[in-house]
């Protein structure tokens, strides 16, 4: 698959705005376990969905609102 490296690059920036976030929401300290643990507690969900449940930022989620069902001609 042609874009399987980009969606994961994509994936990686995800996660690691998210670590940013909980680090300074944790007065720039955090548990590494417990990160990963919620991470991956949420199984194959939209990263942008763990980001909201576990920073309580609805942005990216907004966004997906925006997007149409379909494309228009």
């Amino acid at each position: 698959d042609r874009y399987q490296a980009a969606s994961y690059i994509i994936g990686k920036k995800q996660i690691e705005q998210m670590l940013g976030e909980t680090i300074v929401a944790g007065d720039f300290s955090v548990d590494w376990r417990e990160f990963h643990d919620a991470l991956l507690q949420f199984g194959q969900i939209p990263l942008a969905l763990v980001r909201w449940e576990l920073t309580g930022h609805s942005d990216q989620i907004e966004e997906l609102k925006d997007v149409p069902d379909e494309p228009t001609p």
